[in-house]
């Protein structure tokens, strides 16, 4: 079956549409609505048509996924139209935000319970978070082999995982053995090998980087099914210009994994020091960025070149993941260039001709100061993940210097809003200090809540984008006396004007 256009499928063959759903990142509505249509009653002829058509009707600013999705009597995927949208709107966020724990417990790891809450459940190295369409948490738990979830709300299944209620951890993929088992067939009957890179497409299937294994799963949304969808397992480059399925395609250590608004994926190729990219309806991989030297010194690093020339041609070294801002500009944490670097849309597509840049980081390792600044002055260290904002802003996973990093790189300045050891009061009113040891993989939800994955604390921890606490107890204040004014910043992380009205 082949999609031709957002909402109008032209079928092929003598199987008839079951369902038609229109989703928002696997879920129906509220951001992408199903109108009216002829798709679900349709008798359809050898190259006769149906029309769906969609209203997109945004809950937040900055770019929204979606897709309409044919169905058989069996769930089975008949079609897929990709939709995106971008609301425009205000985003009102207190810097930095209060710091709370939303899974895992702290340097604790040897569990691997579900049905409980996942701030009392262990994860084990997590690398990478997602969210669906109904706010629940996607965590890669690299060690324990396993893809989790956090339940936003109780009693929906999804993709064969049903929920128990909300805040409740579950496991969506692999048995939590080590191995290269269970493919096609139900997610959690699968086996993993240390799972480092997770997404999300607008139609809610769930992509893994399959890091141990140097392959690409894919779990179906309606059916729950996981496949491998490319790589044939070797540690080795090859396959560009074929299929994605093709025996010669070959992956070595992919960490990193990221749909577009069109359904392409982006896979961070880390030893092959390229980003890897494979069409949506062509499913032909190709190379979007990186030319695959290596140092020379046996080290396993790339090398650092190509500043303002096309990306297929520039030097990277351990590139560890993707992210794109509102026009397609492409995001790469460049690890052992200790930079992100930049590759420019054309039209609002990465192509052959796209260009690359540095976008922050002088590729000096950082000290752990994680110092506010300029972007082409201040230093990282080994930065791991990416995620944009709405406003365009980057937020940088520095990994060794155990903080996270705020970029506006439209003025070229870098802010620290988490950093380890940083003193913070709790909701609580208890004097705490942060928890950043070596976070990995970010998210940025509708609110301008930023997530992000503690590698070694074992944790994913929250920095709230509607909460923040003033700490006036480290200098006591005699009774009658007035303290020193301490301020509380509120930015408007949205792509249109503010729309606080009151403080």
């Amino acid at each position: 079956q082949s999609v031709t256009g957002t909402g109008s499928a032209s079928l092929v063959g003598s199987t008839s549409v079951a369902k038609v759903e229109v989703l928002t990142n696997g879920f129906s509505g509220p951001e992408f609505t199903k109108g009216s249509g002829t798709c679900d009653t349709a008798s359809l002829s050898a190259g006769g048509q149906c029309t769906e058509s969609v209203t997109f009707t945004p809950a937040y600013p900055g770019l929204r996924l979606g897709a309409v999705v044919l169905l058989d009597g069996s769930s089975n995927v008949l079609g897929t139209a990709y939709l995106s949208g971008v609301g425009v709107g205000g985003l009102d966020v207190l810097t930095p935000g209060n710091v709370i724990t939303v899974a895992g417990k702290f340097r604790a790891w040897t569990s691997t319970k579900d049905g409980i809450q996942a701030t009392i459940a262990n994860v084990d190295q997590p690398s990478s978070i997602a969210f669906d369409g109904a706010g629940n948490l996607y965590i890669a738990d690299s060690a324990h082999n396993k893809i989790r979830m956090v339940c936003a709300t109780g009693a929906v299944t999804i993709a064969g995982t049903t929920c128990p209620g909300a805040g409740i951890i579950t496991t969506v993929a692999g048995t939590g053995d080590a191995g290269n088992s269970g493919y096609p067939g139900p997610a959690k009957d699968c086996t993993l090998s240390a799972p480092n890179g997770i997404a999300l497409d607008g139609a809610g299937n769930l992509y893994i980087a399959d890091t141990g294994n140097n392959v690409i799963r894919k779990i179906t949304a309606s059916t729950g099914i996981i496949s491998t969808i490319a790589g044939n397992g070797t540690a080795a480059y090859g396959g560009d210009g074929l299929v994605a399925t093709a025996g010669a395609v070959e992956f070595n250590g992919p960490v990193g994994v990221t749909a577009d608004a069109q359904g392409n994926l982006y896979i961070a190729d880390l030893a092959n020091q390229r980003i890897r990219r494979i069409d949506a309806v062509s499913n032909i991989v190709t190379t979007a960025a990186g030319n695959g030297k290596l140092s020379g010194v046996g080290d396993g690093k790339g090398t650092y070149s190509g500043d303002t020339g096309p990306a297929i041609d520039a030097g990277l070294s351990l590139p560890y993941a993707v992210a794109f801002d509102l026009f397609g500009n492409m995001f790469i944490p460049d690890s052992a260039n200790n930079s992100i670097r930049v590759v420019k849309a054309v039209s609002g597509a990465i192509t052959p001709a796209s260009v690359i840049s540095t976008a922050a980081g002088t590729g000096n390792g950082g000290n752990a100061t994680c110092l506010n600044g300029a972007t082409n002055t201040e230093d990282l260290n080994t930065p791991s993940g990416v995620a944009v904002d709405p406003a365009g802003n980057v937020y940088i996973a520095d990994t060794q210097d155990s903080c996270i990093r705020k970029a506006n790189v439209k003025n070229g300045t870098i802010e620290t809003i988490a950093i380890n050891g940083a003193t913070a009061v709790s909701l609580a009113g208890v004097l705490d200090q942060d928890q950043v040891y070596a976070p990995i993989g970010l998210a940025v939800d509708g609110l301008g809540n930023v997530f992000y994955a503690d590698f070694y604390y074992m944790i994913v921890d929250e920095l709230q984008s509607n909460k923040a606490v003033l700490n006036y107890i480290a200098t006591p204040v005699r009774q009658g006396d007035q303290s020193t004014p301490l301020p509380q910043t509120v930015e408007n992380d949205g792509n249109g004007p503010s729309e606080l009205t009151s403080v």
